[in-house]
């Protein structure tokens, strides 16, 4: 406990967050360093460190309970009103997959959200706006805690 209390002691004093960029810097220096994955990140006392978690951590004081999403899908912008604490299911949910496709059985499109049955439509642009309709109510329902 000693020893996490000290790394997060020492995490605070090297790197300074900014809320409104997304940036991480060291001194005076911004962090750019990205994995293979595309995300950024920090390397510091031999760990690696996602910014994205980090940012939280440097913003909230405290780590993350679950996984970091990243609200608007782009892996780079760790600004604070794009992160959210969540868990997998709904980090997976938010991912840019498309939630419709042409069901040849049917001759239909067929719209689908987290697994669940939205409808059948005749035209691709339908289906794409009630996925999207039902996305969007589950996030806002999701962020305000309705």
């Amino acid at each position: 406990m000693k020893d996490d209390n000290r790394v997060e002691d020492e995490l605070r004093l090297k790197f300074k967050y900014d809320p409104i960029t997304g940036n991480i810097s060291k001194g005076n220096r911004l962090c750019k360093s990205v994995n293979g994955s595309g995300y950024k990140q920090v390397e510091f006392g031999g760990n690696h460190y996602y910014q994205h978690r980090l940012a939280w951590f440097l913003y909230t004081g405290n780590w993350p309970k679950g996984v970091i999403d990243h609200i608007n899908g782009n892996k780079s912008d760790n600004r604070i009103c794009n992160l959210r604490d969540t868990n997998q299911s709904v980090n997976v949910s938010n991912r840019t997959a498309r939630g419709y496709f042409w069901d040849k059985s049917r001759g239909k499109w067929l719209s689908q959200f987290q697994g669940k049955h939205v409808g059948y439509f005749d035209c691709e642009d339908m289906a794409k706006l009630a996925y999207e309709k039902v996305k969007s109510d589950f996030f806002k329902a999701l962020d305000t805690g309705k």
